[in-house]
């Protein structure tokens, strides 16, 4: 079977990292991407004997099939019932078996490989790749020193190189997965949804069905089992009724997966099902309960619509391959983010005459996770462990009139057109609206401007020099800023966003609303400037070496309405531009690059301070930095004048220290610049260190000074500049 384009691009970068010396890789596909197509690809042009693990019985019957379509012999190695019923389905498909005990490939269970090390004799080291489905599950490397099974039955294997592929690389645990060098990212869930190969969703947010203000979170980094299930059984649970209500109401005879908090829940649910249809439309399983054939036999069922739902608690969250499944009742309540992506995920897989899926969330995940569709970031590394927020960016709201949910951002329910209504007289804080500035009060947004322009304005007059260029750097990290927002806009703008929802994403996305992002400090602004860096480029830290965020381009004739002297970055000649008029001329202007920003705001201001006037050829730093070109000279801090040039201010200083016989000036050695002094003193026996100075002077005045408090004669001073003694 031919790969897919972005199947064959997620192929060429496993290539291209093993190619650089890379032996473990983890791969991120989306569920319903084809992760089982690219598997047997990739076993198929390894050129060695291969091994393809899996979990559960579910993925190793995947796996095979796979290999089986693709017509590649191969070997399994799992309990003798599962590979029966392997041989058996694939004669039944293909007419007949590709299993064959003496082939390169095998297919295996994660189980059986380690029940039987001792029995494999030398093929584990003769294995050159072993691939491994869903493995976030494998914790191992050297963060984690005891490895669990996953990890166990991929170290039997010392010469082979690793591919680790799963849809969701994260644990509710926060466990580092960095058993894997490197992670390589497929294409994203909303990406496959746009152009056809995951079908849209809908869904359903009724209020939650089970309260669980009771329920705590374990260290698993999940609700706890017992208290979940006391919860779920309790007299304020309403679950099982309220799966059958709205199913019934919203989605009536549709193919789907039931989840459920325990196997007691799931059968009561299964039975309810068939008491109000009056036949068996649903039912149960669990992983010790029901055999493997039963359980591929319900699945066979589900696929051809004799059966229309199948109660399970996790059995069916991952490695079930059922495109005709149209509706998930979710009743099982997680704080973890993988298994709810995956119970979504079994819901995106298209189906001929499938247009749509349904989520219908009876205990609130959707909104403790966010939409399927929406940017994440990954990685292989500890998470760090947040609080959500009422900002949050995976915020979403229930329409009380349709059940339908939708993002907070959305100034209105995008399914029936329900709109909250706004307080009167506009909000006096952004998060009263969620971030949409459309609302504001006519007085928050003029504070808000008023504080923008002042800081994007010159300095105060009568700054010292510190202060101005504290000043200009912060209004350079503030442009910068404001280009990651304008550029962040136009991102959301091109997914076709109207301006009021991209204000309320902003503040849902980044805690903060545009009006106050203009407003921030130099630190505040280069956090949230890396922060809109990250979102934009899907996750990807900001480089330390990276450039501005390239500015718009802006012709000729417009750029003196923005502003003549303004620094802009060009992108062909990679250099800060400062645009002054040729004096006397056409309106003809002429561009100085410049290779540092702070450079050219600094030449900017010179500009502004000297109308009329071209920069000079060999532009001077301290020249620029001066106010009005000006250079101050002082001699042992005394104020001796101004002067027109650096040449002219040393000249005035020789010729002052010669008029008052204070001798050449001399420069500092070592000690950061300054000079040390040492006095003697006779009553302590003892050189006594005085500290030291900027100046020889400064160095005399405080001997004479030491020597009067403590009355000690002049000839007993020994002074030795620049050295310390004993």
């Amino acid at each position: 079977m031919m790969l897919r384009d972005y199947q064959q691009k997620v192929s060429d970068l496993i290539d291209d990292a093993m190619a650089r010396g890379k032996r473990s890789l983890a791969v991120m596909v989306p569920t319903g991407g084809g992760k089982t197509h690219i598997i047997s690809h990739r076993a198929k042009i390894a050129g060695c004997q291969t091994v393809d693990i899996a979990h559960r019985q579910e993925l190793v019957y995947q796996i095979s099939m796979a290999l089986a379509r693709d017509g590649v012999t191969h070997r399994i190695l799992a309990p003798d019932n599962v590979a029966n019923y392997i041989v058996k389905r694939q004669h039944h498909a293909f007419g007949r078996s590709y299993v064959d005990g003496g082939a390169p490939h095998t297919v295996a269970s994660v189980d059986t490989i380690i029940s039987r090390m001792d029995d494999l004799g030398n093929w584990p080291k003769q294995v050159g790749l072993a691939q491994i489905d869903e493995a976030h599950h494998v914790v191992g490397g050297k963060d984690n020193p005891e490895p669990n099974k996953w990890a166990r039955g991929l170290s039997i294997f010392p010469n082979a190189r690793v591919i680790g592929w799963s849809a969701t690389w994260g644990r509710a645990d926060r466990k580092p997965l960095t058993f894997f060098e490197e992670l390589i990212f497929g294409p994203t869930v909303a990406e496959l949804m746009e152009r056809g190969f995951l079908c849209k969703y809908q869904i359903y947010g009724p209020p939650p069905s089970i309260d669980l203000s009771t329920v705590p979170v374990t260290a698993s980094g999940d609700f706890s089992p017992a208290k979940l299930a006391e919860a779920a059984h309790g007299e304020r649970s309403t679950i099982v009724g309220d799966m059958i209500q709205h199913y019934g109401k919203l989605t009536p005879g549709m193919v789907g997966l039931a989840f459920c908090v325990d196997v007691a829940l799931a059968k009561e649910t299964a039975e309810r099902f068939n008491a109000a249809a009056g036949s068996q439309v649903a039912v149960w399983m669990s992983a010790r309960e029901t055999n493997d054939a039963v359980r591929q036999g319900n699945i066979e069922k589900l696929a051809r619509g004799d059966i229309k739902l199948i109660c399970n608690v996790d059995l069916l969250g991952e490695g079930v391959d059922v495109p005709r499944v149209e509706v998930i009742l979710d009743g099982a309540p997680t704080e973890s983010l993988s298994r709810y992506l995956q119970r979504f995920g079994r819901l995106l897989r298209p189906s001929p005459g499938k247009d749509m899926g349904y989520y219908c969330d009876l205990v609130g995940n959707v909104m403790r996770h966010g939409l399927p569709d929406q940017p994440r970031h990954w990685s292989l590394e500890q998470p760090e462990k947040r609080k959500r927020t009422p900002n949050d960016e995976t915020a979403l709201k229930a329409c009380p009139e349709c059940f339908q949910v939708f993002e907070v951002f959305l100034p209105a329910c995008p399914h029936c057109g329900w709109r909250p209504v706004p307080r009167e007289g506009g909000a006096r804080r952004p998060e009263e609206v969620d971030g949409d500035l459309l609302l504001y009060s006519e007085e928050l947004l003029a504070s808000m401007r008023a504080r923008a322009a002042e800081i994007v304005g010159p300095a105060p007059a009568g700054s010292n020099t510190h202060a101005v260029n504290a000043w200009d750097q912060r209004a350079m990290v503030q442009e910068h800023l404001r280009r990651s927002i304008d550029q962040w806009a136009g991102v959301q703008h091109a997914k076709g966003m109207e301006m009021g929802a991209i204000y309320r994403l902003f503040w849902h996305r980044f805690g903060i609303d545009t009006g106050t992002a203009a407003t921030l400090g130099r630190p505040q602004a280069v956090a949230l400037d890396a922060k809109i860096w990250e979102d934009i480029n899907n996750g990807c830290a900001r480089p330390k070496d990276a450039g501005p965020v390239p500015a718009v381009v802006v012709e000729r004739d417009e750029a003196d309405k923005i502003d003549g002297v303004k620094p802009r970055w060009n992108d062909e000649r990679n250099r800060w531009l400062v645009g002054v008029k040729k004096p006397n001329g056409d309106g003809e202007r002429i561009d100085y690059p410049f290779k540092k920003e702070e450079m050219a705001w600094k030449a900017a201001r010179w500009v502004k301070d000297n109308p009329g006037k071209l920069l000079p050829k060999y532009l001077d730093k301290r020249e620029i930095k001066e106010k009005k070109g000006e250079f101050r000279a002082y001699v042992n801090k005394k104020h001796i004048g101004y002067f027109k040039s650096e040449k002219e201010k040393l000249e005035a200083i020789e010729k002052y220290r010669k008029k008052h016989n204070l001798g050449p000036q001399r420069k500092p050695k070592g000690n950061g610049g300054k000079i040390q002094c040492n006095i003697y003193d006779r009553n302590l026996r003892k050189t006594v260190n005085l500290g030291r100075f900027n100046s020889h002077d400064e160095k005399l005045k405080a001997q004479d000074n030491y020597r009067k408090l403590h009355n000690l004669p002049r000839k007993f001073t020994k002074v030795k500049a620049n050295e310390d003694r004993d």
